[in-house]
C-alpha cells in the first residue's frame, strides 16, 4: 500500500484508542505547552538560516545524546540538564524522526508510541505522520526497517531540489561535525541507490552544525514547562535539605 493509504489506515485505528497525557505520577505536559516548544524550535531555523530540522532517537542515529534530549525536550517535556519531568518513559520516542518546517511538521513513530505522542502534538498545524499500522507486520524486521527507510525519503522528499540543480537544501541538526551525520545508519541507508539514486544524503542538502543554537534556544531557556518541573522537583528537594540544615543550627544554638 502507498504510504497515503498507510496514514489513512492509522488516522481510523487511532481515532478509537484512549488519549493520555499521564503515566502513573509522571506530570502533565500539554498540547499548548508542546505547540510552545515547537515554535522554539523553529526560531533556531531561522537564526540557522535553514530550510528544516532533522531530529532523530535511538539505534538509527547511532544513540545521539543531543537528538535525543531534544526529542524528550519537545515530545515528552523533559527539563534541565537531567531532563526530569518527562510526561512518559524515554523509550516512548526510541524509535522517532522528526523533521520541522517553518510552515509544517513530518513525525516517523511505531505503533506502540502513537498513543502516547498523539495528545502532545495535536495541537501542530500540517502535522504528517508515518507510521506502520500493522501490529502483525512488526514481528517482520525486514518489513519494519524498510518502511521506515522509506518514510524517512518520504519526509524528505518535501525539500527535494532537482537532479540537475547544484543547490543543498539546508538542514540543520543538533550536531557539532556534520560529518557523524553520515555515520547514522538511517541516513547512510538514505544513499542506497535502490532508494533514492540520489547519493549520500550530504550530496543534497547542508548540514548546518546547529548544537549551540539548540542548546541556547531550547535546552537551556526557561519556560513554563520548565519552571513547572523546577517547582515539582528541585524546589521541593531544595526545601527539605534546608529544613533538615535549619533543623541542625537550631540544635546546635540550644546546645
Amino acid at each position: 500500500r502507498s504510504t497515503a493509504g498507510r496514514q489513512q489506515t492509522l488516522t481510523l485505528f487511532i481515532s478509537t484508542s484512549p488519549s493520555r497525557l499521564m503515566d502513573g505520577d509522571r506530570p502533565k505536559y500539554s498540547p499548548t505547552a508542546s505547540l510552545a516548544r515547537l515554535a522554539r524550535m523553529r526560531e533556531v531555523l531561522t537564526s540557522t538560516g535553514s530550510a528544516a530540522m532533522l531530529l532523530i532517537s535511538g539505534v538509527d542515529a547511532r544513540r545521539h545524546k543531543l537528538s535525543e534530549r531534544t526529542l524528550h525536550w519537545l515530545l515528552l517535556g523533559a527539563s534541565g540538564p537531567g531532563d526530569e519531568g518527562a510526561c512518559a518513559p524515554f523509550s516512548a520516542v526510541d524509535e522517532v524522526m522528526l523533521l520541522i518546517t517553518p510552515t509544517a511538521v513530518k513525525l516517523y513513530c511505531t505503533l506502540a508510541s502513537w498513543p502516547t505522542l498523539m495528545p502532545v502534538v495535536s495541537l501542530w498545524r500540517n502535522l504528517e505522520v508515518f507510521c506502520l499500522p500493522d501490529e502483525a507486520a512488526f514481528e517482520d524486521v525486514d518489513v519494519v526497517e524498510a518502511h521506515k527507510i522509506e518514510s524517512f525519503v518520504a519526509m524528505l522528499s518535501a525539500l527535494a531540489t532537482p537532479l540537475s540543480s547544484s543547490e543543498r537544501v539546508a538542514v540543520a541538526l543538533p550536531v557539532a561535525d556534520a560529518g557523524e551525520v553520515e555515520r547514522w545508519p538511517v541516513v547512510q541507508a538514505y544513499a542506497l541507490d535502490e532508494v533514492t539514486g540520489r547519493g549520500f544524503f550530504s550530496m543534497r542538502h547542508r548540514v548546518v552544525c546547529a548544537a549551540q543554537e539548540v542548546e541556547a534556544a531550547a535546552l537551556r531557556a526557561l519556560d513554563a514547562t520548565s519552571l513547572c518541573v523546577l517547582r515539582a522537583t528541585h524546589l521541593r528537594r531544595f526545601s527539605q535539605q534546608f529544613a533538615a540544615v535549619s533543623s541542625v543550627l537550631d540544635r546546635a544554638g540550644d546546645g
